[in-house]
Order: C-alpha cells, then structure tokens, then sequence
C-alpha cells in the first residue's frame, strides 16, 4: 500500500511562515474561527465514502452529516463534507493535521463552504466532539497531529499543542449567536 503524506503546504489549512519557524496551521480562538467560518453547525456523520479527486486523482472521503442544529449562518439538514484523503484502491492518503472524522459521532464543526461544497474551516480545529456531561453537551477537540516548528537546519518538529479545556455547547451557542448579531 502506497501512503503519500502531503505538507504544510499542500495541506487545506492556514499557512503561516517566517525565516526561523512555520506551522501548518494558526491556533485560532473560538470567536476567530467563527469569523472565518461560512457556518456553524452540531450534528452526527451518517456515513462516508472514498472518492477519486476529479482533477488531481487522490483520495478524497466525503461525509454525510445530518445537520441537528445550525449554529451560526445556514446550513441545509443534509450536507457532504470533503476532505482530502483516505483509502481507495490500495492507495492511503493521510493529511497530517486534518480532522479526522467517524461514522455514528456527534460533532460541532466549522464549515467553509466554496462553489457549492463543504470543507472544514481550519482542519483539525473545526471538529468538536459533542460529549454529555453533568453540565449539558460538553465539547471537545483533538489537536494532536497538525502544528509543526521548522528548526535551524530546516526540519519539522511536530509539536504538542494540547486543548484540554472543555467547551460547553450552550457558551458555545452564546458564542456563536453574539458573533451572528454583529455580521
């Protein structure tokens, strides 16, 4: 099985870079991601499958989510989200610092959407897991994989960036409606 592993710069998220350091993406606030979201929705992914790019031949997996809640601008109850990588055919295609998405889970996601389709806002950071708690739906993310630091002779160090704060769902939802009333 071949495995390709696409860079920072490949990868569809923030790029940031100066002479000493980069990252494949920018830590955002909840309020930053917001504003750089089309939409905002909570709900649980019904199914995916693989796919061929259409022009550049790779594994692309689609998500179908089953919108329970829309959050912040508007959202049908029904969407496909795209997201470069996968498996198909024997070919894996890993996007270091992607989200990565499960059938059967609750999420709240921050949505981009361009020419008609649904990509994640910026990658792994616009995926929480809608977790039950005593205090209602708490939220949660996993940021494990995507923040790298270029060092002196030009390599990437993966670096621990560890959001170990929970979110609850309804601070979430006061969030995003007082974002809402400013746009």
């Amino acid at each position: 099985m071949r495995v390709l592993i696409l860079t920072a710069l490949l990868a569809l998220g923030s790029v940031v870079s100066t002479p000493a350091h980069a990252t494949s993406q920018v830590l955002l606030s909840d309020y930053e991601h917001a504003e750089n979201a089309t939409t905002v929705v909570r709900g649980t992914v019904a199914e995916q499958k693989v796919v061929l790019h259409p022009e550049w031949h790779r594994p692309m997996t689609h998500s179908k989510i089953v919108v329970a809640e829309v959050l912040l601008g508007d959202a049908p109850m029904t969407l496909t989200l795209e997201q470069m990588g996968g498996e198909h055919q024997g070919e894996t295609l890993y996007i270091p610092g992607d989200a990565r998405i499960k059938p059967g889970e609750e999420v709240v996601l921050f949505l981009t959407k361009r020419e008609g389709h649904w990509y994640l806002t910026a990658m792994e950071q616009s995926k929480y897991t809608v977790e039950p708690s005593v205090d209602g739906a708490t939220l949660h993310r996993d940021l494990t994989s995507g923040f790298f630091l270029r060092g002196p002779e030009g390599s990437l160090k993966q670096l621990d960036v560890v959001d170990d704060r929970d979110v609850l769902l309804d601070d979430m939802r006061r969030l995003l409606k007082d974002l809402e009333g400013a746009r």
